[in-house]
C-alpha cells in the first residue's frame, strides 16, 4: 500500500508536467505569453542553441579539414592547434558572453509569464485589510532584508546543486540520486513563482517542496529526462528553452502533499484557488503507513551548510532571514548543470 501511495503521488506530478495541451492553450490565449515564450525560443532557442549547433556541426569541423597536415611518406594526418583556438575564442567572445546575457533576460521574459499565467488560471479575491497592510509593510522593507534573503536563497539552492554534483561520484547510486535531485530542483524552480505570489516565504517554499516530494520528483522527471543527459550548455539551452512551460504548467497543476500542515496551508489560502482535492484522500491514506516519511530533509544539508557558513564566514545569525517574496531570479538550469558538468570533467 505504501509503495502504491508513492506511486499516485508521483505518478500525479508526471501528468501534471505532460499537461501540454493546457500549456498551449494558456499560450494561444495570451498575447503576452505569446510574446515572451518567443522572445525565449529565439534568444534560448536560435540564438544560443543554433550558435552552438552551427559551430560544432558545421565551422568546427570545417576548419579541422582546412587545418590538417596530411604527411607524404605516411597515411598519418595531424590538425594543427588552429581549430582548438578558433572554439577557445568562439567560445569566449560568443557563447559564453550570449549565455550571461540570456540568464538576465530570462528572469523578466519567466516572471512576466508567470504573472500572466498565474491570472489566467486563478481567481483573484478583492485584497482584504490585513492584506493591504501587509503589502505597505512590504514596501516598507529595507532594502538589506531583501538582499539577505536572496543570497540566502541562491546559497540554499546553490549548496543542493553542489551536493547533487558529488553525489553524482557515488558508485552505481549516484547517477540515479542525482537525477531525482536534479527533478526536485527543476520542480522548486517550476513552483516558486506560483508560490511567491500567494505570499509564501522561503522557509513554507522549501517545506512544500519536502512534503510533497513525491509529487514534486513526478513532476521534474519530464524535463529532466530531456536534459539531464546532454552535455553542459546544450542541456543548459534546453532547459532555458522548456522552462517556461512548466512554469504555465506548475501554474495550473494540483499538487499532493504528505503534509496535513501543507494540506490545510492550501485549503486556507484564499489566493490559490487550484488546490488539489486528491491530497487530502493520499494524506489520510499515508497517516496508516509507518513506511512512507511524510516529509523528506531535501535541503537539510544545505540548510546546515548555510548555518555554518552565516555563524563562521558572515558572523550573522544561523537563523533564515524572513522572506519578503522578492521576484524570483533566473533559474541556474540546476536541473541539467549537475550531471553534465560531471560528465564532461570524466570525457
Amino acid at each position: 500500500m505504501s509503495i502504491l501511495v508513492v506511486l499516485s503521488a508521483v505518478f500525479q506530478g508526471i501528468k501534471d508536467a505532460s499537461q501540454w495541451p493546457t500549456a498551449f492553450l494558456t499560450l494561444y490565449g495570451s498575447k503576452t505569453i505569446r510574446t515572451q515564450v518567443l522572445k525565449c525560443l529565439l534568444l534560448n532557442g536560435v540564438l544560443f542553441l543554433g550558435s552552438m549547433f552551427l559551430f560544432d556541426h558545421l565551422l568546427f569541423p570545417l576548419s579541422q579539414r582546412l587545418f590538417t597536415k596530411k604527411h607524404n611518406h605516411t597515411n598519418i594526418s595531424t590538425t594543427t592547434a588552429i581549430p582548438t583556438l578558433l572554439s577557445t575564442l568562439y567560445y569566449l567572445l560568443w557563447i559564453y558572453p550570449i549565455y550571461t546575457i540570456s540568464f538576465i533576460v530570462n528572469t523578466v521574459y519567466y516572471n512576466t509569464i508567470a504573472k500572466r499565467a498565474y491570472e489566467l488560471h486563478h481567481v483573484q479575491t478583492p485584497k482584504s485589510k490585513s492584506h493591504t497592510t501587509t503589502m505597505n509593510t512590504n514596501r516598507n522593507t529595507t532594502l538589506t532584508t531583501l538582499l539577505s534573503t536572496e543570497i540566502y536563497r541562491s546559497l540554499l539552492i546553490t549548496n543542493l546543486l553542489l551536493l547533487s554534483t558529488v553525489v553524482y561520484f557515488v558508485p552505481i547510486v549516484g547517477p540515479m540520486i542525482s537525477f531525482v535531485m536534479a527533478c526536485w530542483v527543476l520542480a522548486f524552480y517550476s513552483f516558486e513563482y506560483r508560490w511567491m505570489m500567494v505570499g509564501k516565504g522561503l522557509e513554507e517554499r522549501v517545506e512544500m517542496l519536502e512534503c510533497g516530494w513525491a509529487y514534486y520528483f513526478g513532476f521534474g522527471v519530464p524535463c529532466t529526462l530531456v536534459t539531464f543527459f546532454f552535455p553542459q550548455l546544450t542541456s543548459q539551452g534546453l532547459f532555458a528553452l522548456l522552462f517556461p512551460m512548466y512554469v504555465i504548467m506548475a501554474t495550473t497543476a494540483r499538487p499532493v502533499s504528505f503534509s496535513n500542515t501543507t494540506n490545510k496551508n492550501n485549503k486556507t489560502n484564499t489566493n490559490d484557488k487550484l488546490t488539489n482535492v486528491k491530497s487530502e484522500n493520499i494524506t489520510s491514506r499515508i497517516q496508516s503507513s509507518t513506511w512512507v516519511p511524510a516529509r523528506v530533509p531535501i535541503f537539510g544539508i544545505p540548510k546546515t551548510v548555510n548555518r555554518w557558513m552565516i555563524q563562521r564566514v558572515l558572523g550573522g545569525s544561523s537563523t533564515p532571514p524572513k522572506s519578503t517574496t522578492p521576484t524570483p531570479t533566473k533559474p541556474t538550469t540546476a536541473t541539467t548543470s549537475t550531471s553534465s558538468s560531471s560528465r564532461d570533467k570524466r570525457t
